[in-house]
């Protein structure tokens, strides 16, 4: 008495095993993630204002970089599972803030160190 083998693979349907997962572009989603707005820079959809002494494209390039940087050193590997997971945490903070102020980088800093 052996194990059953499944259906498929006595019938040869098993196809060819998956392939590896490929790394995302993130600065190409980081772009779309965060966006220059008229009131600020938009997050995940979310208008969020900026400090005073910072122009809308100052802020939107600094953010940016912060995250695109930080996934580059924590998450080389990040593929779209691990991004799709990212950009809805980051959805969530968004949602939730009012500036996109130190606290809201360290928040996105954390989410990105904790995937």
């Amino acid at each position: 008495m052996g194990i059953e083998k499944p259906y498929v693979f006595e019938r040869h349907d098993l196809g060819a095993p998956p392939g590896r997962p490929r790394p995302v572009d993130v600065e190409a989603r980081v772009r779309d993630l965060v966006q220059p707005a008229s009131e600020g820079v938009a997050v995940a959809g979310h208008p969020l204002r900026v400090p005073f002494d910072l122009r809308h494209e100052a802020a939107a390039d600094d953010l940016r970089a912060l995250i695109t940087t930080r996934f580059r050193e924590r998450r080389p590997n990040a593929d779209d599972t691990t991004w799709e997971h990212f950009a809805t945490q980051v959805e969530g903070l968004a949602r939730h803030a009012a500036m996109a102020d130190n606290e809201l980088k360290h928040a996105i800093t954390l989410t990105i160190d904790a995937l």
